[in-house]
């Protein structure tokens, strides 16, 4: 199972959404099989719900989350509560509800206070104030909080650790396209600098295709000598993904 969840991860970072729910559902019968109910709620909400987030699809996503929710309350383990809310904060905040995610954020942080490591299974230990630091501010950037995201995002790359390669590149790129929306783009091009230099120590399309948001972000702003500047370091840094693959609005 765990590996069937890998693999789909790793799908999803070579771009193949197709495959890696093939991945994530082949795994979700196995656990449905063995009866694992807190296992296949993660994988319904954090595995599956994600994905239709990065497809685009809030309420999937939302509908996912709750079902994973309701389907893991008979034992509370409240990390894994934690990580399965946090993508119905998210899906609430792609579909523009502020009120829907801020609830489901603060239900988020109460579970984390009351978080026992040792009633934890060992493949939920990562989820901390890292993650949900990450998954702050992308609700708070699709929201349009930005301010509040780039704080987020901040706080999120400080907490990370060097070994989370991939979650420091998206959540740097994540920083500077939210000072790309706010016309910080002097501060935006700064952070991007950072988030193609993490980008390039990791083969992830999705890495590199939050570069390619990023820069679409800058594109009114390509007259001027620190955009242009930007845009190069990125062709030289980067592969070919980031202009051969297109750019789409999912992230």
């Amino acid at each position: 199972m765990g590996l069937l969840e890998l693999a789909g991860y790793e799908a999803v970072d070579l771009g193949a959404d197709g495959i890696a729910q093939e991945h994530y559902l082949h795994a979700l019968k196995i656990v449905t099989a063995s009866g694992d109910r807190i296992y296949g709620g993660y994988l319904i909400a954090v595995s599956l719900a994600h994905l239709a987030l990065h497809c685009g699809d809030a309420e999937q996503a939302a509908r996912l989350a709750a079902a994973a929710l309701a389907g893991t309350r008979q034992r509370t383990i409240y990390a894994v509560r934690a990580a399965l809310r946090v993508v119905l904060a998210r899906a609430h905040a792609r579909r523009g509800d502020a009120a829907g995610c801020a609830a489901a954020l603060l239900q988020v942080e109460a579970d984390l206070s009351r978080r026992d490591p040792a009633d934890e299974p060992p493949w939920i230990s990562y989820f901390g104030e890292a993650d949900l630091a990450d998954e702050r501010a992308h609700c708070l950037f699709d929201l349009g909080h930005h301010e509040l995201a780039q704080r987020e995002a901040a706080r999120a790359v400080e907490l990370l650790t060097p070994r989370r390669a991939r979650r420091l590149a998206l959540d740097t790129s994540l920083h500077a396209t939210s000072l790309a929306r706010s016309r910080e783009i002097e501060h935006a091009c700064a952070i991007g600098y950072r988030a193609v230099d993490r980008a390039a120590e990791v083969v992830s399309f999705r890495s590199a295709h939050r570069i390619a948001l990023m820069m679409a972000e800058l594109q009114p702003y390509a007259d001027l000598p620190v955009v242009r500047d930007l845009g190069e370091y990125v062709h030289t840094k980067l592969p070919p993904v980031v202009t051969l693959r297109g750019i789409s609005q999912r992230s």
